[in-house]
């Protein structure tokens, strides 16, 4: 975290609540701790960073915002009920006000509607959302756009299993998501805009992330370039033992190391941005992100890699997207570049 010039770091908890604010010299600065549901046992009148419990924003008020609604961790309950029933079949979820199904100390909920453990997919309300075209929770996942041929809802799916060859057109095959052409090709890596768990709509194929580009390509044999990427983070997570920060910081390091070996030339690691820049590392007011997709020298996709219960909000989405060329968005297009989550 820089203010400034002052560089400070961030240490969380399993739930990613911020509990120290270290210096670079390791140094303590701030310290807080909560209660479960995120009322504040210790912190300071004027803490560094208004990333509290579990990450999130808190206002003046004492306010936390969770992307959907606003929460109160004082009560442990949020101001305004829930749009959804995340999970019909939990009594607990039948309270639209309560946080995390009342369990705040095993789910958090980064966007006001589900709690989640550390492990994504086996969030009680994922179910929820298999083929919502609402709203993008797995920020790979989402509502296509719609014209002449096969739209429809997609389907954000972490299950990684290739995807059909042989759908006709008009028709979607699931493959982290629901796309498919009649006209596949064979390739290794698929791009951003024909994969990530959206599709798009154009005259029969689907495929494009979130329908931002409309439609024009279609499913391929092979990986996608999310399934890739979760392959080799599988990897980096398999191969690094410990826990917290520095285990965290060596999983990073372990997956750029990947990336690289793969030599892919449409794949970048750990590339840094600013005011629509690419810049050096460590430049001030920049921002890194874990990995680039490029078609040519325009950027199609940005894939974020998440370890321990940290999860990608759309405060992060929207500041990645600030930084980037072309105001964040898909070259030839008004669409918002894919930002996706690979954990």
């Amino acid at each position: 975290m820089r203010k400034g010039s002052t560089l400070n770091y961030l240490l969380a908890d399993h739930l990613g609540s911020t509990v120290t604010v270290v210096n670079p010299d390791g140094s303590a600065v701030r310290n807080s701790l909560y209660w479960s549901f995120g009322g504040s046992r210790l912190s300071p009148s004027s803490p560094a960073t208004d990333k509290l419990y579990t990450g999130q924003q808190q206002d003046a008020t004492g306010l936390y915002f969770y992307q959907a609604r606003w929460y109160d961790g004082a009560v442990g309950r949020f101001l305004s009920p829930d749009t959804i029933v995340p999970d019909a079949k939990n009594p607990q979820a039948l309270n639209r006000y309560s946080y995390v199904y009342n369990s705040p100390l095993r789910y958090t909920d980064p966007n006001g509607h589900c709690a989640y453990a550390d492990d994504f997919g086996s969030s009680p309300c994922f179910g929820a959302y298999a083929g919502s075209n609402t709203k993008a929770l797995m920020v790979g996942g989402g509502s296509g756009g719609y014209s002449s041929g096969g739209g429809g809802s997609a389907r954000a799916s972490s299950n990684k299993r290739p995807a059909s060859s042989t759908a006709k057109q008009g028709e979607s095959a699931e493959a982290g998501g629901r796309e498919g052409s009649a006209q596949a090709k064979s390739a290794r890596v698929r791009s951003a805009d024909e994969s990530g768990g959206q599709e798009g709509a154009g005259s029969g194929e689907s495929g494009m992330a979130g329908g931002s580009a409309g439609g024009t390509s279609g499913t391929r044999t092979g990986r996608s370039t999310r399934e890739t990427l979760q392959d080799l983070a599988d990897e980096a997570n398999n191969g690094t033992t410990g826990s917290g920060h520095v285990a965290g910081t060596k999983k990073h390091k372990s997956l750029a190391d990947k990336i690289k070996e793969l030599n892919h030339p449409k794949l970048k690691s750990e590339v840094s941005f600013r005011d629509g820049e690419e810049v050096h590392y460590g430049t001030e007011g920049s921002i890194r992100v874990d990995v680039v997709e490029y078609d040519g020298d325009q950027i199609i996709g940005v894939y974020d890699f998440k370890t321990g219960s940290g999860q990608l909000n759309t405060s992060r989405i929207d500041e990645i997207r600030s930084h980037l060329p072309n105001n964040g968005l898909l070259p030839n297009s008004r669409k918002p570049i894919p930002v996706i989550e690979i954990r």
